[in-house]
């Protein structure tokens, strides 16, 4: 980088604290703040499935349903058939008033966090 460069180089571990943080926020309350937060990770690291996750949360809690079933979309093909994932595929498609779809998804998370358990 040259001086006067204004892009920005995050170290992996600046991103895990500003994941910490958005975390911290969900979980007092400031769904907003994590959101734009989670946004600006996923921005950087578009393929990463727990920033995905992260931000599909955030989203739900912000009711914006349709943006986590889109965000939810990009997830790695690994990472499709995840627990977390239906769940929070169930959430959104329960939001929008996708009932039945959404009931598919939540049986398919039991399945999934059962299984998981083993």
């Amino acid at each position: 980088m040259t001086e006067g460069d204004t892009d920005t180089v995050f170290l992996p571990r600046q991103l895990d604290l500003l994941n910490l943080l958005g975390y911290h926020h969900l979980q007092h309350g400031n769904p907003e703040r994590a959101l734009v937060i989670f946004d600006a990770i996923h921005s950087l690291r578009p393929e990463d499935s727990k920033v995905i996750l992260s931000l599909a949360c955030a989203q739900l809690r912000c009711n914006q349903p349709e943006a986590a079933i889109s965000v939810l979309a990009s997830l790695p093909q690994k990472n499709q058939d995840d627990a977390l994932a239906w769940l929070f595929r169930g959430q959104a498609l329960m939001q929008t008033g996708r009932v039945a779809e959404g009931a598919r998804a939540m049986r398919l998370f039991i399945r999934k966090r059962n299984i998981d358990k083993i």
